[in-house]
């Protein structure tokens, strides 16, 4: 009993031409900052902070607030007391700024009651 196929035949081969996958695309989803290079621009690429600090910025710090200047998603993981808290009142402070709605996920009460101050 022959049995038949519901698939197409398959074109025949091109002479010269050889069908591969195409490469994987090469995305990079996480830059490491090296907290010691410092950040001369940063002034001027972020001229005017949506959320003035008393203090200046550490290097990773500027470096966060530029990509949410940019409006990059941004992960900050860093030792305790290293100021990660700075980057999130940034990110809340841009989002009232552009009238967005915003969520926190963090494990500390400080960062609610700083949030509050900003609204």
């Amino acid at each position: 009993m022959a049995t038949t196929s519901s698939r197409s035949p398959s074109p025949p081969p091109i002479s010269g031409l050889t069908l591969s996958s195409p490469p994987p695309l090469q995305t990079t989803w996480a830059h490491t900052v090296d907290p010691t290079l410092p950040f001369p621009e940063f002034e001027l690429l972020v001229p005017e902070l949506a959320h003035p600090f008393p203090f200046e910025l550490d290097i990773f710090q500027k470096r966060a607030v530029f990509h949410i200047e940019n409006s990059q998603s941004v992960f900050v993981a860093a030792h305790t007391s290293a100021g990660k808290t700075v980057v999130a009142e940034y990110a809340v402070a841009m989002a009232i700024q552009g009238g967005s709605r915003y969520s926190i996920e963090h494990s500390s009460k400080s960062i609610l009651c700083r949030t509050a101050k900003l609204n």
